[in-house]
């Protein structure tokens, strides 16, 4: 049974704010335009009609739009409702266990089980600003495939993966932007010493089918550790430098190169608006 899922803040319950405070801080004409959207779900709405549109393509769009929005007001979007829960709290806290749990029940409440394609489609959602386009690349890395029904535990799993590697590209490319030439992209000599710093990142730990949830885990380690080693800005006279999103699907590649699954999963995880991610940096 699905637990009532937990609002955001981690605030203590012995605090209390004023309610001034309180009031401004939920009023929308203070809020900046992504927070509005963000805050009473309209983006993830928006990305997830769009997806639903561009894989049927239908005669009729407009209607079709209309459908989708008629569904969401009588509140029959399973998946929507599961990815507002996973958004509630943020992975480090307690909550989000709680979350996960409602998110997971949301989605099985039609059927009674939650299948792969379900959960591409959610974890699609969270990756959708991603430089690299995960869902696909964690489904094959939990050795699942569309039809195939998905325990809490794997659902889980892929969740928090998605999410940790929403966190780590950002703060990845933070990083790399200190790095970044004159005229764009970063050195192209240094994408070896990022694969390396991974690599040895990776040499600590094992990856076994059958300890997902270690590996994932180990995943996010590996590549925090080697974005540690980045302190420095690196110079480089390359005369075709790496874009910034290159540099980022490598890191993406070096993390998962000892997990059973790596090589499908890295053909699956294409760069954003560019080459795939398994594309040769040469």
């Amino acid at each position: 049974n699905a637990r009532r899922p937990a609002a955001q803040s981690a605030a203590p319950s012995t605090t209390c704010c004023a309610s001034s405070a309180c009031a401004a801080e939920l009023d929308p004409q203070r809020m900046d335009g992504e927070e509005y959207l963000d805050r009473y779900g309209v983006t993830a709405y928006m990305k997830d009609m769009v997806t639903l549109l561009l894989e049927n393509r239908p005669e009729k769009p407009i209607e079709f739009i209309a459908e989708y929005f008629r569904t969401v007001i009588h509140g029959s979007s399973p998946l929507l409702r599961a990815y507002r829960y996973v958004r509630l709290s943020r992975l480090d806290q307690d909550a989000f266990e709680d979350n996960l749990v409602a998110a997971y029940g949301a989605l099985d409440a039609r059927r009674g089980v939650v299948v792969a394609a379900e959960l591409q489609r959610i974890l699609r959602l969270i990756c959708s600003d991603c430089p690299v386009q995960l869902s696909r690349s964690i489904l094959l890395l939990i050795d699942k495939h569309d039809l195939d029904p998905i325990t809490f535990k794997e659902f889980s799993v892929a969740v928090r993966a998605c999410l940790q590697y929403e966190e780590y590209f950002t703060r990845a490319e933070a990083l790399l932007s200190a790095h970044v030439l004159p005229g764009g992209g970063v050195p192209r000599s240094l994408l070896p010493l990022l694969e390396g710093a991974v690599s040895c990142s990776n040499a600590a730990g094992s990856h076994s089918s059958r300890q997902t949830d270690v590996d994932l885990e180990q995943l996010r380690i590996s590549a925090c550790n080697a974005l540690g080693k980045l302190k420095q800005p690196h110079t480089g006279s390359d005369a075709k430098p790496a874009s910034v999103k290159e540099a980022l699907a490598l890191l993406f590649r070096a993390t998962i190169a000892k997990h059973p699954h790596a090589d499908a999963a890295v053909a699956a995880a294409a760069v954003r608006g560019g080459a795939s991610a398994n594309a040769s940096p040469d």
